[in-house]
């Protein structure tokens, strides 16, 4: 589910008073296991509590990666391509 969506649901539930921990399991309930988690549900009520509320997460949520993804995308397929390369050449040699 849309995690956007699940915030929306957070305001809502927020606003007509529920407890964030009602708010999880309501979410739970109808949506299914794992759609709500209650630690999120809490940061985002916090959230409301402090007057944001936006339905945006704030830039830097996580950890920061200075990972290029490309150049990681790359190196796997090339780490693939070796894996499946040396398997052939094992195969050929006990054959």
């Amino acid at each position: 589910m849309d995690k956007r969506v699940i915030r929306g649901i957070y305001l809502y539930e927020f606003k007509l008073g529920t407890t964030a921990k009602e708010a999880d399991e309501k979410i739970n309930a109808a949506f299914g296991q794992g759609c709500s988690t209650i630690r999120t549900a809490y940061r985002w009520y916090q959230k409301f509590r402090n007057g944001d509320e936006s339905l945006e997460e704030h830039e830097g949520r996580g950890r920061h990666s200075d990972v290029d993804e490309d150049k990681l995308r790359m190196e796997m397929r090339a780490w693939k391509n070796m894996k499946v390369v040396g398997g052939i050449v094992m195969l050929m040699r006990t054959s």
